[in-house]
């Protein structure tokens, strides 16, 4: 990623060395400067939500985990239930990370519990690239 980075920066260089030194140069340079820092040198933390749907099952409702907007893509997401992480025996579901159309990514997991099941689940967040640890709670509690 460095590499890439070093050549928009030579590119750069070399497309204002060639545009004639009428034109005004220094905004075209400043604006591609300030978006390939943005997206390529500056890490992005993730918004997080944990939010509940409808499940297939009546009795049940799905509880997603999302991270969305981050960059570099690396990140680790687990559910817990009561300090417990869950795995895929325990049927999380994983999207992967996916990319956006910004350029940043995105992980969603989720798992499906009953309705009845009034623990208290986490999602748990940890991306390297920005530093960032969050956990985020719900706990269910009887209508």
């Amino acid at each position: 990623l460095m590499n890439l980075t070093f050549i928009f920066l030579i590119l750069i260089k070399y497309i204002h060395n060639q545009i004639p030194k009428h034109i005004i140069k220094c905004d075209l340079t400043s604006s591609f400067l300030a978006h390939i820092s943005s997206h390529f040198l500056f890490p992005g933390s993730p918004d997080i939500s944990l939010f509940a749907s409808e499940a297939k099952e009546k009795a049940n409702v799905v509880l997603t985990c999302l991270a969305t907007g981050f960059y570099p893509k690396d990140i680790t997401m687990n559910i817990r239930r009561d300090g417990r992480i869950l795995t895929k025996d325990d049927g999380v579901e994983s999207s992967g990370v996916q990319p956006n159309e910004d350029d940043t990514h995105q992980r969603r997991d989720h798992v499906e519990i009953p309705w009845t099941d009034f623990a208290s689940y986490t999602c748990e967040i940890i991306h390297p690239g920005s530093k960032m640890h969050v956990e985020k709670s719900r706990k269910w509690e009887p209508v």
